[in-house]
C-alpha cells in the first residue's frame, strides 16, 4: 500500500510539474526606450532612417509639435514611422502654425535625410 501512496504522489509530482512548465508566460510589452516631447536628438533618430533608394522616405514630425510650434521636419523610413511616433508622449502644442514640409527628402548615405528648402 505504501508503494501505491509513494507511486501517487510521484505521478502527481510529476503532472503538476509539466503542467507548470507547458504554461505560456507571458512577456511584459517591448521596451520602447525613453518617451520625448522635444524633438528627437539626431543620433536617437537613425535607427528609423536606414533606407536603399528616395522613394524608402517619408516626411515625418520629430517631436510632439509641428515644425512652426516647437518641433522638426524630418525624414524617416516609411515602414518606421508608426515605431517613430510612439516614441513621443504628447500634452499638445503651442498651436502658433507655420509652413513646415516644404523641403527634399532625399536618401542619402543610407539614411532618410530631410534639407528644407531655401525661402
Amino acid at each position: 500500500m505504501k508503494q501505491a501512496s509513494i507511486l501517487a504522489s510521484l505521478l502527481l509530482s510529476t503532472l503538476v510539474l509539466s503542467a507548470c512548465a507547458s504554461t505560456p508566460t507571458v512577456s511584459a510589452p517591448e521596451d520602447k526606450g525613453p518617451s520625448f516631447s522635444r524633438p528627437m536628438a539626431e543620433p536617437l533618430t537613425r535607427e528609423y532612417r536606414a533606407c536603399t533608394i528616395d522613394t524608402d522616405c517619408v516626411l515625418a514630425q520629430n517631436g510632439c509639435c509641428d515644425c512652426a510650434n516647437g518641433g522638426e521636419d524630418i525624414a524617416i523610413y516609411r515602414d518606421q514611422v508608426a515605431a517613430f511616433t510612439a516614441r513621443f508622449e504628447c500634452h499638445g502644442c503651442t498651436e502658433i502654425g507655420g509652413d513646415c514640409g516644404r523641403g527634399a527628402i532625399t536618401c542619402e548615405n543610407k539614411l532618410c535625410t530631410y534639407r528644407e528648402s531655401a525661402r
